[in-house]
């Protein structure tokens, strides 16, 4: 990997660690479900492998049950708009030229 290569991996990969969800117990470090959906909606246009991008849409579609609540809907908005404009360019055109199950949820959240 070149160095663009590795800025480009390590801006992708701070979307996970934006907000996380804390057990009371053990500290447990995952990313929260709006970041996750963000960073997958992200590397879907960059995927070459067919198979790993059907992965990450089904990723997707079992974490919107999430974000039936208010409190979610605002996180995954808010993760949004602390993206850069490319990023959610990027994220708006996925939505729009691909007709996922999630395609409209997502829009009517981000907009």
């Amino acid at each position: 990997m070149d160095k663009t290569q590795v800025k480009l991996l390590h801006r992708v990969l701070s979307v996970l660690h934006k907000n996380k969800v804390l057990d009371s117990l053990i500290v447990i470090r995952i990313p929260h479900p709006a970041c996750f959906v963000l960073h997958k909606l992200i590397i879907i246009s960059k995927r070459t492998d067919k198979g790993k991008a059907s992965k990450d849409i089904q990723q997707i579609e079992s974490l919107m049950h999430f974000f039936n609540s208010t409190k979610e809907l605002n996180t995954l908005k808010e993760v949004y708009g602390m993206l850069s404009k490319g990023w959610q360019k990027r994220i708006k055109i996925q939505l729009t030229n691909n007709h996922y199950s999630f395609s409209d949820s997502i829009r009517k959240i981000i907009t």
